[in-house]
């Protein structure tokens, strides 16, 4: 009796093994509409882009049939299951410009927005696709009533529903479109107040590892072929869908995204994730994704959140992008609240790109990609937490950047490893001093690009920023930054 039930759990292994949640990528010979005749299982999704069917408990035990091209399939352990939420409140407040009637907040002021207001760009005409779990009280808002009245919800789909009604499970993604686009006769919470939207809820935490994927790329296709320019997402799959080491943009998350780069001319803008003080860390998918614009999310001085995910990519690629304000005003339901995380940094920044889209409407998504990055206020500098910076707008303006104060690097070599960089006519240090921006970034780049370092440090009362083994990595270059302020060195 005991050998019989070992060789049945055997067996019951071996079944688990072989029967797993796949893609199934169909033969070209095979339509979507004879699937259902030649599958005894029905499919939970299915992606037109890839000719793929969504198909739970696969078995690969089998020879596949003729009409099978090949499959993806996750791995039977278990992965735990997390829903997305909001940060808790905050109880500061932060400081806001009042520019005549309307209040600007520093979520916007961080990234010169209300320079884009008063040029008169506000992503008029941009159709943006937005991605996410639910919009509970998002008819009934004050913020959105200009989105309504003017007709500008071109559509709306729940994708886990199967239906137009999109006010259902969740507030998320309500507090996203009041980052992307919220404002009364009082208040502005985003720069693409006349842009034109798809809704589209995507996500049910409580869904499969696969349903939940199949949703979030049936969604992309479909905000796609409604017309999106545009689409932002502040749903991230890490630890929920995935190991770390597939955060190489091999998931067909990934994948979709990236495919709506490169052959449909649509740039998707995703959240880094808010991992970085868990066992995770990193960004996840689809933000692994090369041409996804991964936001994260910063401080008022523009050093990184501590929530905020973190890269490079598993293949050693810079994420995030850029990033932006982490603690921001939203609202839903018409209450104003004050919430934190990379969900509401990103629509902030899809809402600067629609500004871009309309001042340069044949820009095609590859120049949106380049140049938003280029604008941000670290770059040429990067490293794994901070991207570029966050956006500009005097950057596509013609404007006067904020004057910085001038400062000149100084080394010594303290030894055959040891380097010091001091800062030149350096001043003390005041109670002020981050707040003027008076952060330094370092990076070391080895000859393939890749980051051996990074650092944020800020002068002592001597000027010193510290002492480094750069020599150590040689030959490799250092760059040392401050905001649009550069100087380079390179050691062989």
């Amino acid at each position: 009796m005991r050998c019989l039930l070992l060789i049945f759990s055997f067996w019951l292994v071996q079944l688990v093994t072989f029967a797993q949640d796949c893609w199934v990528f169909l033969s070209p010979k095979l339509s979507k509409e004879e699937l259902k005749t030649v599958c005894v299982q029905s499919p939970v999704g299915y992606s037109s882009w890839f000719h793929a069917a969504a198909i739970e408990q696969w078995d690969l035990s089998q020879p596949q049939p003729w009409w099978v091209d090949s499959t993806w399939c996750y791995t039977p352990d278990v992965i735990a299951v997390e829903s997305i939420a909001s940060f808790p409140l905050k109880d500061s407040l932060v400081e806001t410009t009042d520019s005549s009637s309307t209040i600007y907040y520093e979520q916007l002021t961080m990234m010169q927005g209300e320079r884009w207001i008063s040029e008169g760009f506000s992503g008029r005409n941009v159709v943006i696709g937005v991605l996410d779990a639910g919009f509970v009280g998002f008819s009934n808002d004050s913020m959105f009533q200009h989105i309504i009245q003017e007709g500008r919800i071109l559509d709306q789909y729940d994708f886990v529903e199967k239906d137009k009604i999109v006010e259902r499970q969740s507030t998320h993604g309500t507090e996203v479109m009041a980052c992307l686009a919220g404002k009364d006769r009082v208040q502005q919470l985003g720069l693409a107040v006349n842009s034109k939207f798809l809704l589209a809820r995507a996500e049910q935490a409580t869904s499969s590892r696969l349903v939940r994927e199949a949703r979030w790329v049936e969604a992309l296709e479909w905000a796609v072929s409604k017309g999106a320019q545009l689409i932002t997402s502040s749903l991230i799959y890490s630890n929920q869908l995935y190991r770390r080491t597939q955060m190489n943009g091999s998931s067909l998350i990934s994948a979709a995204a990236e495919k709506a780069f490169l052959e449909k001319n649509v740039l998707v803008l995703n959240s880094a994730g808010n991992a970085d003080q868990g066992p995770w860390e990193i960004i996840g998918a689809p933000g692994d994704a090369p041409h996804v614009l991964t936001v994260g999310a910063c401080e008022p001085n523009g050093l990184k959140c501590d929530f905020s995910s973190v890269g490079p990519t598993h293949d050693l690629r810079m994420k995030p992008n850029v990033v932006a304000k982490g603690v921001v005003f939203v609202s839903s339901n018409n209450n104003l609240s004050y919430q934190q995380g990379t969900s509401f940094s990103c629509p902030l920044v899809a809402g600067f790109v629609a500004c871009m889209k309309e001042q340069h409407p044949e820009w095609s998504a590859a120049d949106l990609f380049d140049q938003v990055q280029i604008a941000a206020d670290l770059y040429p500098y990067y490293d794994y937490a901070h991207g570029y910076g966050i956006p500009q707008a005097s950057y596509f303006l013609n404007q006067e950047v904020d004057t910085l104060d001038a400062y000149e690097f100084f080394t010594e070599d303290l030894s055959d490893q040891l380097t010091e960089i001091r800062v030149v006519h350096w001043s003390p240090v005041t109670t002020d001093s981050i707040e003027n921006g008076e952060l330094f970034y370092f990076h070391i780049e080895n000859e393939n690009g890749v980051l051996h370092e990074y650092w944020v440090a800020q002068p002592n009362a001597e000027g010193s920023l510290g002492m480094y083994e750069f020599k150590k990595h040689a030959p490799c270059i250092v760059r040392v930054s401050n905001k649009k302020q550069m100087a380079i060195w390179k050691y062989e």
